[in-house]
């Protein structure tokens, strides 16, 4: 483990650096203060559409296609993201909907707790409860960690993490979650994708499937 974070480090350290800013304002500001602050840049239309469509990342359906995508690179990263995907989905759903079913989103709060007029993004459809966490975050750092760590340059795993973090901050921004439920999840799946990437190619199990998907139908034709 310690030498699969020495690789990831720079990403990593980003991240951690992320999370340090994050907890500064979720410890020192209310979460609704929190919200107002973001909300104010909703309303630029470029942003609008950029965060609309890049949530979608975080969607149950989004992840067959990537799946099948990175069957095409290996077959063992693509089972890697999979599994990190239904353990930290599962892990997500228990704290939803056991321990913090009581959390209510941000439109419930603005709409009938704090009334203060907020930006919405036009056709996003709203949610009142299950808050906490954030499903999209969880799901889109399950299925994009194992791919930032398989991957060798810096600037592409700076990229994968991008682009988890842009939808990860989606939900805040179209007023779906609150901060710290973004932050909770963006951390539930970062640390099951590190896990299950540790105990499949640092422990080197699968390692039959260590090719892509085109590779494996070679070898086939081969051994016939």
């Amino acid at each position: 483990m310690k030498k699969l974070v020495l690789n990831n480090r720079i990403p990593f350290l980003f991240y951690l650096l992320l999370l340090s800013v994050c907890f500064y304002f979720i410890f020192n500001y209310s979460k609704v203060e929190i919200h107002l602050f973001i909300n104010k840049f909703v309303g630029n239309a470029y942003l609008d559409v950029f965060f609309k469509y890049i949530t979608y990342i975080g969607d149950g359906w989004f992840v067959p296609m990537f799946i099948l995508l990175i069957t095409i690179i290996n077959l063992r990263l693509a089972l890697t993201c999979l599994l990190s995907f239904l353990v930290a989905v599962i892990i997500s759903i228990t704290l939803k909907y056991i321990f913090f079913d009581d959390v209510v989103r941000p439109w419930h709060t603005f709409q009938w707790t704090v009334h203060e007029k907020i930006n919405y993004v036009d056709g996003v459809k709203l949610y009142l409860f299950n808050s906490f966490p954030s499903g999209h975050s969880t799901q889109a750092f399950a299925i994009f960690i194992p791919l930032l760590l398989f991957v060798k340059k810096t600037g592409l795993k700076l990229l994968i993490l991008l682009i988890a973090l842009m939808a990860a901050f989606s939900r805040t921004y179209l007023s779906m979650h609150w901060l710290e439920d973004i932050v909770a999840g963006s951390f539930i799946g970062f640390t099951t994708a590190l896990v299950v990437y540790y105990l499949i190619f640092e422990k080197n199990k699968m390692i039959r499937l260590n090719m892509g998907v085109m590779n494996l139908k070679s070898n086939k034709t081969n051994e016939k």
